[in-house]
């Protein structure tokens, strides 16, 4: 006569709650009862993966049912349960609000926050001892990348080592005195997109003698007095052809010296 095999019984947690961030963990289901070897299957994948010993890897938002069954054996009848798991997503991080200074350490310079999630203005060198700066288009500072639309008042001023600066594209304003008395720059750029250059903002480089004007939207009202004083006396100003006349007249209003040339 066949005797009847005893029912397996398996316990542990039957249900879970947790954030797409959240780390791998195991299930703490175990034989109750019975000697069975345990099997573990999620019914969406795509949401949480279980491994042969029960640690789960989650995936994305959303909900599964992981069963588990507990093998039959020689004494013990099959048996199963079932854990449910609902993953939802975290809470977007907030966002840094405008005004907030950020270090970037990749960049080597401050950032401050001009629109939410979108734009940053370059605040200042990390060091005032820099010889060399690039402002970057855009830089990412923690996952979120941000155009760079600007340079801050004074963002340079004292960097007495200063020789070179690229201004990258998205760049639509200078602040005031922002490479004031940098005695060693020798050359810079103003890229296409600025429309504002604040007062004194290169006054006192005494060596800047080639300077490249790539924008076409500067006015008189939009150029600070005295932007352009005590740049070096040869310095040669390169500007778009059709706004030569113009800049002539405005650059040497905001004092660029007799002697410059505008070309």
């Amino acid at each position: 006569m066949d005797i009847a095999k005893a029912k397996q019984r398996i316990q542990g947690t039957g249900s879970y709650q947790k954030k797409t961030s959240d780390k791998v963990f195991r299930l703490d289901a175990e034989l109750a009862a019975g000697d069975g070897r345990l099997n573990y299957t999620s019914n969406n994948p795509g949401v949480a993966a279980v491994s042969a010993d029960g640690t789960v890897t989650i995936k994305s938002a959303g909900n599964t049912v992981i069963k588990i069954l507990a093998a039959e054996t020689d004494n013990y009848q099959p048996s199963e349960f079932s854990v449910t798991i609902q993953i939802v997503e975290d809470a977007p991080a907030k966002l840094p609000a405008p005004g907030t200074t950020i270090t970037d350490h990749k960049a080597k310079a401050v950032f401050t926050v001009a629109k939410q999630g979108k734009s940053v203005v370059f605040k200042k060198p990390a060091s005032k001892k820099i010889t060399k700066a690039v402002i970057p288009a855009s830089v990412q500072l923690s996952g979120v990348t941000y155009q760079v639309t600007g340079i801050s008042a004074n963002a340079f001023n004292g960097c007495s080592k200063l020789k070179s600066v690229t201004i990258g594209k998205n760049v639509t304003s200078i602040g005031a005195k922002a490479f004031y008395k940098c005695k060693k720059l020798g050359k810079i750029t103003i890229p296409s997109k600025v429309e504002k250059i604040g007062k004194q903002a290169f006054s006192g480089c005494g060596r800047l003698k080639s300077m490249t004007v790539k924008t076409s939207r500067l006015k008189s009202k939009s150029i600070g007095a005295k932007a352009f004083k005590g740049i070096n006396a040869k310095a040669a100003i390169k500007v778009p052809k059709k706004k030569k006349a113009s800049y002539a007249k405005i650059f040497k209003a905001k004092g660029a010296g007799k002697k410059v040339k505008i070309k």
